[in-house]
């Protein structure tokens, strides 16, 4: 079989700056931006070695979670290569 490379956009809104956690929403398409239900995100606090949470996105390919930045995001989906990306920053328009 092969393995496609899907890509992870990170959209990030949050309801107050002052606020320690946010609203974050994970984004997961393939390389034609297209959403990519059913994909595994596990998602680790870069500064606890506690895994946050873990889910599986809906069928528009998306997830959402309230946590704290720096985040390290670990997603596996069939058919797809998987992929570690790690979220620092709250950035207006995603990280594809």
């Amino acid at each position: 079989m092969d393995l496609r490379t899907f890509f992870l956009m990170v959209l990030l809104f949050s309801s107050a700056l002052a606020a320690p956690a946010q609203d974050i929403t994970f984004r997961v398409v393939d390389p034609r931006g297209g959403a990519v239900p059913a994909a595994m995100l596990e998602i680790q606090s870069v500064n606890a070695s506690l895994r946050v949470f873990s889910g599986v996105t809906d069928a528009e390919g998306s997830l959402t979670l309230k946590a704290d930045l720096p985040l390290e995001v670990q997603v596996t989906a069939p058919g797809f290569d998987s992929l570690r990306q790690k979220v620092e920053h709250n950035t207006p328009g995603g990280i594809r």
